[in-house]
């Protein structure tokens, strides 16, 4: 192999985990941001009305969530074999990032599932209830959709760069 396909081939870790490192907190950040905005247009709204309001699209949301976390661990494992059974070799990085990958889908999962059951408390106006525990509800929610969210979008720029990786190590046209 030349010294010019041996750099293409170079192992490009560091970088791409940024990348989806940076991608997963900015998606976290702007789903933050997008909750609270829309708290803010609609703040004089009881807070229990705005539960029940996003109570729907949140539920699709964790489902949604919990499906493709669900589904990327199978794929991760074709992916895997996949490697193994190809002629080239592949760097210890490129199967720590799929292990890496398994673990934040993980994650993903635990955490649709932990804010869907929240979104399962039966919320509306009670008097009772105090508007503090409203308002932790609505954290907790916000919370738990922004983390699955930034998991997701960290998980698929990690697919990205590992299908790219396989793609350029493999490559006929390219050896």
């Amino acid at each position: 192999m030349t010294t010019q396909l041996k750099e293409k081939f170079k192992p490009d870790f560091p970088r791409s985990t940024f990348y989806a490192f940076a991608g997963g907190i900015s998606a976290l950040l702007l789903t933050v941001f997008i909750y609270f905005g829309l708290q803010r247009i609609f703040q004089n709204l009881p807070i229990y009305q705005i539960l029940g309001a996003m109570r729907g699209t949140s539920n699709t949301l964790c489902f949604a969530g919990i499906t493709a976390s669900s589904t990327i661990l199978p794929l991760m494992l074709t992916i895997f074999s996949f490697a193994r059974r190809s002629e080239g070799k592949f760097n210890p990085w490129f199967y720590q990032r799929i292990k890496n990958i398994a673990l934040l889908c993980c994650v993903a999962f635990v955490t649709g599932l932990f804010t869907l059951t929240v979104l399962s408390a039966p919320i509306s106006d009670m008097s009772e209830v105090s508007d503090v525990w409203y308002r932790v509800f609505y954290y907790v929610i916000v919370g738990g959709l922004a983390s699955m969210v930034g998991t997701l979008i960290a998980i698929l720029i990690m697919l990205f760069y590992s299908i790219l990786h396989i793609i350029n190590r493999l490559n006929p046209l390219e050896q």
